[in-house]
């Protein structure tokens, strides 16, 4: 799982920061998703308010149909996976990070420095 890195200049520590409710988890390249949790997040930002129209069960279906599910269990019939995450088995969706546009980097996108030259 991938931490945050806050930089200060000399002071650069790297940190774990809530950023809302917990839908998931990153490890690497593998993001294992909470369904109910997911997809009530999911249901929170669609684009025109009305939610998805689709239920957990189906959007899930499709998530494979598309071929973004890593790991499926077939012993146990179900399109989750029990993985054990912070001591605790959990049945979880496995997809790619880089489905949702995440990176596995922990290192940030942009610098927090202003560019140089520029004022304060």
């Amino acid at each position: 799982m991938a931490p945050i890195e806050v930089g200060f200049g000399a002071d650069e520590r790297t940190e774990w920061r809530p950023q809302g409710d917990r839908i998931g988890w990153i490890n690497g390249n593998d993001l294992y998703l909470d369904r109910d949790a997911s997809y009530r997040a999911a249901q929170g930002i669609a684009a025109d308010g009305s939610g998805i129209e689709v239920s957990p069960t189906t959007l899930v279906r499709r998530l494979r149909d598309r071929g973004l599910l890593v790991s499926i269990d077939q012993a146990r019939e179900t399109l989750t996976v029990r993985h054990t995450i912070e001591g605790r088995q959990r049945d979880v969706l496995h997809i790619r990070a880089t489905a949702l546009g995440c990176s596995s980097s922990p290192k940030p996108d942009k610098p927090d420095q202003p560019p140089t030259g520029a004022q304060s």
